[in-house]
């Protein structure tokens, strides 16, 4: 160029279509320096924006991030990557899609130095597509990217939450149908699977919703598979399973319930009594209604009686019989005292079906004496402990004294003559008689000296006690004879022992009577064990007993403390308590049912300091005079019994204690109480 009259030269210069710079421009002239001119050529607007390649189309797998980020490139005219341009990133609201950073279906990024935008992007849990998620910037043509989502492998199936155990009465649907969870292998649910779910075929069973005990049902997007349910007519628990193919299968327990129906005795069944060897005036009977109060035919029921001592039998000649309801619903079931003087005892009535449920009820029956029955009456002390005493043992006889053939002691854990000191009287005169002690074996033995005749200064012995003549006596007059023995026991005979007394005439038997206790000292009890149990004999409705337990561990050891009354050690028809201490004056108590068949008496467990009660047919227990307290290696029980009148009879206290592992004192004897 040339300078015009200034000097000047000038040269117009375009940039052309690269950005970049500062790059130099020079200016030259002969002789003269070299000028430098500095310039750089800027990016322009955005006038394109592209899919990077490998974004588009893409799939993966539910709940998958996609194995590339979705990203575009702005360039300008020139073909130049245009930075910090704001890209809206934008997915589906619904269905199939994603979502961006974890949180969102849209999000804005501004373009990087090299005009590229990037954003990272996951599946939702929902398959299908291909859908399409945008890109948009001011200025530009919009991309498109073609994304979707493939449903997962299946690895597990598992029920879903709260879907076992179920239970429903019989005939109606279950509230919450039987369902599974189908998921991949890492955790995202699997639509499409075909879930097949089977019942039962017989006995207690459903139908599904197409009315048969199979049918398959696919997974929905949240990979849940369920299978409406309704309960057939027969009550019981069972198990539906659900399976699909390599996956393990899924088993669900469910329960139809009988319907609530009632089981009440007939007036006039009870209570009864009746002499021995005679029939109760009226039949034990039973209703039976269904929920709707309508009188159920044709249903069995079962009735008990005990299988030994007061008891009888029914017209089968056995002690239970099978009766079926007759059109007002009654079932009876004629009933004969046998030989065995006492009472009350339980027979008991159940019944069991889909219309009624699980029924029970009870009748509290006694066998009385027949006339000139002999009794026994007494023995003094009735408790206490030690290896050599004097006991004193009264027995009456309404035709007089000299009626009695034969009067029996037996001392033993159990009613039992095995191992036992047996003593049987024969009377001879009003202060003579002919004693005899029973061999170890209690086979119908005797040991060598017997009969020994009282008044001597003789002795018989087995190996648990033996029998002093001088110190025993014979005395008679009226209606009662009392026997004086002076016994020792043997060490090896430790632990508590119950008195059972019977007296015989030549036509007559009393039967066996708990009418006391009595603890040989042994060696030391080492783990859980009974102290005893205070006032140790009695004659009451009710009172207020402190029960002793011990445990070489510390009083904290102890888990569970039982105490059963009864005229057996029997938890049918008995008032058997136990208690679970929480701590050294807290706890809680459980009361058995009548049944004692391992259900509890309504309100059970009940703490100790509540202030309420617990009863069945035998006892209430009242927590009001109830109390605990503990040192050391003992815990006092002090619990507040009232007797129920048709448990009228003699019982005896049988206790037992156990730790959290294994140790069990076993049952012991520690008291007995009269219920006038």
């Amino acid at each position: 160029m040339t300078t015009n009259s200034l000097g000047v030269a000038s040269a117009p210069f375009v940039a052309n279509s690269t950005a970049g710079g500062p790059y130099t421009v020079t200016a030259t002239a002969a002789g003269l320096n070299t000028v430098y001119f500095s310039l750089t050529n800027t990016v322009g607007s955005p006038s394109s924006m592209t899919a990077n390649p490998g974004t588009t189309p893409q799939s993966a797998p539910v709940g998958s991030a996609f194995p590339t980020a979705l990203a575009v490139t702005v360039k300008d005219a020139g073909s130049n990557p245009v930075p910090g341009v704001n890209v809206t990133f934008t997915a589906p609201s619904s269905g199939a899609s994603g979502l961006f950073g974890g949180s969102s279906t849209t999000i804005v990024v501004a373009t990087n130095s090299s005009g590229i935008a990037s954003a990272a992007f996951a599946a939702n849990s929902t398959a299908g597509g291909p859908y399409t998620v945008t890109a948009s910037a001011p200025g530009v043509t919009a991309v498109n990217f073609s994304l979707t989502n493939t449903a997962g492998i299946p690895s597990t199936m598992t029920s879903d939450t709260g879907t076992s155990p179920l239970a429903t009465t019989v005939n109606t649907a279950f509230g919450t149908p039987p369902a599974v969870i189908v998921k991949s292998s890492g955790g995202t649910p699997v639509a499409g699977v075909s879930v097949t779910f089977t019942a039962p075929s017989s006995g207690p069973s459903g139908l599904f919703s197409n009315s048969a005990t199979t049918i398959v049902v696919a997974t929905n997007s949240s990979g849940v598979a369920a299978a409406p349910f309704t309960a057939n007519p027969i009550f019981g628990t069972y198990n539906v399973t659900a399976s699909a193919a390599g996956l393990t299968g899924v088993s669900f327990t469910l329960t139809n319930l009988a319907l609530s129906g009632s089981m009440v005795v007939n007036a006039g069944t009870t209570p009864q009594s009746t002499s021995i060897n005679t029939a109760f005036a009226v039949a034990p009977a039973v209703t039976v209604t269904d929920s709707t109060g309508t009188p159920v035919a044709g249903l069995n029921v079962t009735f008990t009686a005990p299988g030994s001592g007061p008891s009888g039998l029914f017209s089968n000649s056995t002690t239970n019989i099978m009766v079926t309801t007759n059109s007002s619903g009654v079932a009876a079931a004629p009933f004969t005292a046998n030989g065995v003087v006492g009472g009350p005892y339980l027979l008991i009535a159940s019944a069991v079906s889909a219309a009624t449920g699980a029924l029970e009820a009870n009748f509290s029956l006694t066998n009385t004496p027949s006339v000139d029955v002999p009794s026994p009456g007494s023995v003094s002390p009735g408790s206490g402990s030690g290896l050599t005493q004097t006991f004193t043992f009264s027995f009456t006889d309404p035709a007089g004294f000299a009626d009695l053939s034969v009067l029996d002691v037996l001392i033993n854990n159990y009613l039992d003559g095995i191992g036992a000191c047996y003593v049987a009287l024969v009377p001879a005169t009003a202060s003579s008689g002919y004693l005899y002690l029973v061999d170890n074996a209690g086979d119908g033995g005797y040991v060598s000296g017997t009969p020994m005749l009282l008044p001597s200064s003789s002795s018989l012995a087995n190996s648990q006690c033996a029998i002093n003549g001088t110190g025993s006596s014979v005395s008679g007059s009226g209606n009662t004879l009392t026997l004086t023995l002076n016994i020792t026991f043997t060490a090896s005979f430790a632990g508590n022992k119950v008195f059972y007394i019977a007296a015989r005439s030549p036509t007559q038997n009393s039967g066996w009577q708990a009418l006391g206790t009595w603890d040989v000292p042994g060696g030391a009890v080492v783990g859980p064990g009974v102290g005893g149990v205070t006032p140790g004999r009695s004659v009451s409705m009710g009172q207020t007993y402190t029960f002793t337990f011990t445990d070489t561990a510390g009083y904290a050891d102890l888990a569970v403390l039982d105490v059963l009354t009864n005229s057996l050690l029997d938890g049918i028809g008995a008032c058997y308590v136990a208690y679970v201490p929480t701590g050294a004056t807290t706890g809680y108590l459980y009361l058995v049912d009548n049944a004692g068949d391992g259900g509890y008496a309504a309100g059970s467990p009940i703490l100790l300091s509540s202030g309420g009660s617990l009863s069945n047919s035998q006892c209430t227990i009242n927590t009001a005079g109830s109390s605990a307290t503990a040192s050391g290696n003992t815990l006092n029980l002090n619990l507040a019994i009232t007797f129920s009148s048709s448990f009228a009879g003699n019982q005896v206290f049988y206790l037992a204690s156990r730790n959290s592992s294994t140790g069990n004192s076993g049952w012991q004897a520690a008291g007995s109480v009269t219920v006038p």
